[in-house]
């Protein structure tokens, strides 16, 4: 069977816009792995999210977990131990779904403090969840071509080393 290639959109609604069937919706339009609607941590109930997670399994597709509170932002402001504690919570919540790619890391890092932020988020997420994908999304305002914010490296050298 051929590797279904990544295929999505950015989903910008607030959870409780979509219920799970719009996943039929995502999956007919032929995407493979999109977002779910945005989650708020703290204010939203995260076993919520289940439900989208089955229907996309159902359908063959996976989606990235957005959840505001366990971003590069989100980071900055509660602290490493901080993140990685509600990342913890939740990923106890969805461990082993199949219809789960990963989680949502950020948005087009363009600070040195953002970049750093938006690593530490990654290896948090893959030490704890091996077996998923972290998204992030590094086109458009990301500083490609200054060194400074990458350490001194090239972004080829410096996306090498976050990647290995």
């Amino acid at each position: 069977m051929a590797q279904k290639y990544p295929f999505s959109v950015w989903n910008y609604n607030i959870r409780g816009d979509f219920e799970p069937t719009e996943v039929d919706v995502w999956a007919e339009c032929g995407l493979t792995v999109t977002m779910t609607e945005r989650t708020f941590y703290g204010e939203h109930d995260i076993t919520t999210l289940v439900p989208f997670l089955d229907r996309a399994a159902e359908k063959g597709i996976k989606l990235i977990a957005n959840i505001v509170g366990l971003t590069n932002d989100d980071y900055v402001e509660i602290g490493e131990a901080e993140y990685e504690r509600r990342f913890a919570e939740v990923y106890e919540i969805v461990k082993g779904h199949p219809g789960l790619y990963g989680f949502y890391v950020g948005d087009e890092p363009t600070t040195k403090q953002m970049i750093d932020a938006s690593v530490a988020c990654l290896r948090i997420q893959k030490r704890i969840a091996p077996e998923l994908r972290p998204y992030i999304n590094i086109q458009g305002g990301s500083p490609f071509f200054e060194t400074e914010v990458f350490g001194g490296k090239t972004f080829k050298q410096w996306l090498y080393d976050v990647a290995t």
